[in-house]
């Protein structure tokens, strides 16, 4: 190569280090949420390894990116517009895991685009294997715990041992257990799928092995925690609990989790073939082949405007979205109901970020519905500002009880009468709850998270900025029928005014008394 072709490949280099310097300081947000998480999560402690070991196999691929020409696709542009966009509306969702894939997948169009297809195919795993940096798969963490607890009782069953299983929680004559978070494995999972697929591409030519070796590093965390979780209880069932019930179980789990991920990497090195071990050989490459100055600039240039013009619009979209102080209150009691009066309850929901809330308490009129009993109904609302990252309602981090306290029986989506509900059957030593709970947006009715981020970026999406959004909670003593007929009874005579209360105050409205 010519020094003025090596001059323009430097200066090539130094246009695409500006762009992705760009692209970090206008996105920064989705790097800081990661690194946060990276550090306050045990299961995603691996992500602060992922960029650095990208950039390890870039450099080994560094001479075959070198030697490959570079064509931008410059109609790259307008994908890294539409990832921008993207971006944008999952910040003001503040849906963080969604900012951030598209954070990842424009460093990727970015690339491509710059440099073009040919050189960045030559890292295109480097490049794909930024997607581990990103702390997802919370979502599967119900399904793992599920899955562990059905597997222990199976075994235990197996076993001989008698056992009775309530939710999440068990017994055996020894002791009692609860399947809680940490015992789903997802730590393992992530650990294992981002070191599999790691060794995976650094052990086989065969894409093919690479594939079957990555599939098999997602499913055997899986059952080796089911066995982990087995074994866990028969080592406090045969030390007649004085071992595997505290924080030792954790190092225990870390241990086995170590042993099967020995043996994993074992298996494969016997699997790997006289290929696999063979000096890899040069591969045919074109050319090299530089783009001119006048098309380097334009290249800059043009990338640099679509990396600003997503971000232009976001920083809009937030300045016409100030929080401000907003109406809340609780409906006059209906027939067969008296009410709101004071709350005195040991329960009390521990949703965060509203900007106003309410709470009272709501009695059965005696001879109303005796089948349903004659405890009390506890209402709380709180009020939410629209896409406010310092006040979100629709967030998997708003919990509903402090669980360092309360233990959560169970908890489902359920169809009412009126609407749907999550309803949630809780306790703790002395006290049993059941609660149902939803989320108010304008006139929509939500039950779930997902539902209610869609209906966030539905009005986000048609330009409703200004969306009303509350969150509503019941409770009342004691799980089973009578409960939740007590509940049902409250919701179906109050749910429209719960509804122009929970988001105006209307004369039917009172404003209750007010959360601390």
């Amino acid at each position: 190569m010519d020094s003025a072709a090596d001059s323009l490949h430097r200066a090539a280099l130094v246009g695409g280090g500006v762009l992705l310097v760009l692209l970090g300081v206008l996105y920064f947000p989705s790097l800081q949420t990661m690194w946060h998480t990276w550090g306050d999560s045990n299961t995603y402690q691996h992500g602060f390894i992922v960029f650095p070991m990208s950039a390890y196999l870039i450099y080994t691929q560094w001479s075959r990116f070198a030697a490959a020409p570079q064509q931008p696709v410059l109609l790259g542009a307008l994908v890294l517009i539409g990832c921008g966009l993207l971006w944008i509306v999952a910040e003001l969702l503040n849906v963080h895991v969604i900012g951030q894939l598209m954070f990842v997948s424009m460093i990727l169009v970015l690339a491509a685009s710059y440099f073009g297809l040919s050189k960045v195919a030559t890292l295109l795993f480097p490049l794909a294997y930024l997607y581990f940096a990103v702390p997802m798969g919370e979502s599967l963490v119900p399904v793992l715990m599920d899955f562990t607890a059905d597997f222990t009782i199976w075994a235990l069953k197996a076993t001989g041992l008698p056992v009775y299983r309530d939710g999440m929680f068990f017994s055996i004559p020894a002791g009692d257990f609860e399947v809680a978070k940490a015992c789903s494995g997802i730590r393992y999972l992530m650990a294992s799928f981002a070191l599999g697929t790691l060794y995976a591409y650094l052990s086989f030519r065969s894409f093919r092995k690479q594939l079957v070796f990555s599939i098999i590093s997602l499913i055997v965390p899986i059952i080796a925690n089911g066995i982990r979780a087995y074994g866990i209880v028969m080592i406090a069932h045969f030390s007649d609990m004085r071992y595997a019930v505290g924080v030792d179980h954790l190092v225990y789990g870390w241990m086995f989790f170590g042993f099967v991920m020995l043996l994993l990497f074992y298996i494969g090195g016997r699997f790997r073939s006289a290929d696999d071990l063979a000096p890899q050989g040069e591969k045919p490459v074109m050319s090299p082949h530089f783009i001119n100055g006048k098309q380097l600039i334009t290249a800059v240039l043009v990338l640099g405007v679509a990396l600003v013009i997503p971000h232009g619009l976001g920083v809009y979209a937030r300045s016409t979205n100030a929080a401000t102080a907003l109406p809340v209150a609780l409906p006059k009691a209906g027939s067969a109901w008296r009410g709101p009066e004071t709350v005195t309850t040991s329960f009390a929901p521990d949703f965060s970020g509203a900007i106003a809330s309410t709470r009272g308490r709501f009695e059965p009129q005696r001879g109303a519905r005796a089948d349903a009993g004659y405890q009390p109904v506890f209402v709380w609302v709180f009020r939410y500002p629209a896409f406010s990252a310092e006040h979100e309602m629709v967030t998997a981090t708003n919990v509903l009880a402090d669980l360092d306290r309360w233990a959560v029986f169970d908890q489902r989506a359920r169809e009412t009468d009126v609407h749907a509900v999550i309803e949630t059957n809780l306790g703790d030593r002395f006290d049993e709850y059941t609660i149902w709970h939803w989320y108010q947006l304008n006139e929509q009715t939500k039950s779930g998270l997902v539902q209610a981020k869609l209906a966030e970026a539905v009005s986000l999406l048609t330009g409703s900025i200004n969306l009303d959004q509350a969150l509503v909670v019941l409770a009342t003593p004691e799980r089973g029928v009578a409960a939740e007929q007590r509940l049902g009874d409250f919701l179906a005579t109050h749910a429209a005014a719960l509804k122009r209360c929970a988001i105006e105050m209307g004369n039917e409205c009172e404003r209750g008394e007010v959360n601390d």
